[in-house]
């Protein structure tokens, strides 16, 4: 990826292949199982700012075994020095640890696995109360300073994450 004046290579680690936390489901734990994602059919997804601002985009992913969801994209700067995208990509730069947030479809497959039961994802075993996610659809990521996933992480990448 090319870096420009307009706009910054970023990746994102997404989501782990371990628990994230949400009140929603049982017990509050929840897994999102990688062998039932699938993207949005679209060329590009979108980034946000805590949910509620784009900032860029990706346009490709890797979903490395045992460890879980990468991005990579750009973020896009559009206006001057007061740009969101600019100024999230100046913390990144400078080192504040900000995490991601998945968007996904509003209607996922979800298994609830009960307390005393065992079930299988991503590799792993895991005991109830949880949810599981089997099916679900990616359709963006917000870069966010706590993601309900704390082993996620945004980054820049190439030489101008070192330059600012």
């Amino acid at each position: 990826m090319a870096t420009s004046q307009d706009q910054e290579p970023v990746r994102i680690f997404a989501r782990s292949t371990g628990p994230a936390y949400n009140d929603c489901y049982l017990g509050g734990t929840v897994y999102h199982d990688f062998g039932g994602m699938t993207l949005a059919r679209k060329a590009n997804h979108v980034i946000e700012w805590i949910h509620s601002e784009s900032i860029g985009y990706f346009d490709s992913h890797k979903i490395a075994d045992g460890v879980g969801l990468w991005l990579y994209g750009m973020l896009v700067f559009s206006g001057g020095k007061d740009n969101l995208a600019r100024q999230v990509a100046t913390q990144l730069s400078k080192g504040v640890p900000l995490e991601a947030s998945i968007v996904t479809d509003s209607k996922p497959l979800i298994d609830e696995i009960q307390r005393g039961r065992l079930a299988s994802v991503n590799g792993l075993r895991v005991a109830g109360p949880c949810a599981i996610v089997r099916k679900w659809t990616l359709r963006g990521v917000a870069i966010c300073p706590y993601g309900a996933d704390a082993a996620t992480r945004s980054e820049l990448v190439g030489d101008s994450a070192q330059s600012r």
